[in-house]
């Protein structure tokens, strides 16, 4: 919650222990945290940082030992969905079946799609097609599939931090950075286009013009980009 300087509510450069729930060490040890970090608008000792409230995955109940309120309660929290206190959004069910159920979902949609592609449009669905999308992807796709990639968990958590510490101007000047390999991208890819209109991999290219080695040595640079970039969504859960 906020805070600020002759204002109702909590003071920014006052240590609260609320109401004794916490030990004035600790909430000594947790303002001069919060002085660390540079919090100007909110003061980190009006939270208990030692009990967290667990969100949405609670279970209701009630007083006294009524065997009536407590089957309704049970009733309503099966109804919910709520089957622990650790503060989780769904079950462990309800997440394996939202999983599944909407990979199998979508698994079926493109399976339909393609066949109705092969049956009224004749396309010919093969490995080259598939890894290629028939070398016909048109500019508006090609560029909207670069943003979707490069707008992966950094990207988020990063211009969300620059926003914090600089104001609006910083996720501006924060995307502002990618423009020059954008630029250099589309030269390069324009070049790869004519020189090698066969190609499917970077990887491909170089061993073309640069012999073995480097094409080993690329490749390694690929699968070292690939761990790390998905280590990182796994991380940022994306």
């Amino acid at each position: 919650m906020s805070c600020g300087y002759g204002t109702r509510g909590f003071k920014c450069d006052t240590i609260y222990d609320l109401g004794g729930t916490v030990s004035p060490a600790r909430a000594a040890e947790v303002y001069a945290l919060g002085q660390k970090l540079g919090l100007t608008e909110f003061n980190p000792t009006s939270v208990n940082w030692d009990a967290p409230i667990s969100w949405k995955g609670i279970l209701l109940g009630g007083p006294g030992n009524s065997s009536f309120v407590t089957s309704t309660l049970a009733a309503v929290n099966a109804a919910l969905g709520v089957e622990n206190t650790s503060g989780a959004i769904m079950g462990q069910g309800t997440g394996y079946g939202m999983l599944f159920g909407f990979g199998f979902a979508l698994t079926f949609i493109t399976i339909f799609l393609s066949w109705m592609e092969i049956k009224f449009g004749g396309a010919q669905q093969n490995s080259e097609f598939f890894n290629t999308a028939g070398r016909d992807v048109k500019t508006g796709l090609t560029a909207a599939v670069i943003v979707s990639q490069w707008t992966w968990a950094a990207t988020l958590l990063q211009s969300s931090n620059v926003a914090w510490q600089y104001g609006i101007s910083g996720p501006f000047w924060y995307a502002a950075g990618a423009t020059i390999q954008i630029l250099l991208f589309g030269i390069i890819a324009i070049e790869v286009k004519r020189r090698a209109p066969a190609a499917h991999t970077f990887c491909e290219i170089i061993k073309l013009r640069w012999g073995t080695c480097a094409h080993i040595i690329f490749f390694w640079y690929g699968i070292a980009a690939n761990a790390i970039v998905s280590a990182m969504l796994l991380l940022g859960g994306w």
